[in-house]
């Protein structure tokens, strides 16, 4: 009788409203919408070296414009929009 595999429950509040049995998931997931929370890198663009490299603009790396990150670099959004202008 109990020999079934565990089945996990999801709730995914774009597929609709919570089950009545967990009715306060739907208040829990309203609270985490509404709040604003500022990261570190809200201003910043994340770009890959061959991004910048199609852009001509691999001298920037080394310098303060560019932060190394993993596999790539993080851009401030106005030197992004720039270099997207002139591109």
């Amino acid at each position: 009788a109990c020999e079934d595999h565990r089945m996990h429950a999801w709730y995914i509040p774009q597929m609709g409203p919570a089950p009545r049995w967990c009715h306060y998931l739907d208040s829990l997931t309203e609270e985490l919408e509404e709040s604003t929370k500022t990261t570190m890198y809200e201003d910043y663009k994340f770009v890959t070296r061959a991004q910048l490299e199609a852009w001509g603009v691999q001298d920037l790396i080394g310098t303060d414009a560019l932060r190394a990150y993993m596999h790539g670099f993080f851009i401030d959004v106005k030197l992004y929009r720039k270099i997207q202008s002139v591109a």
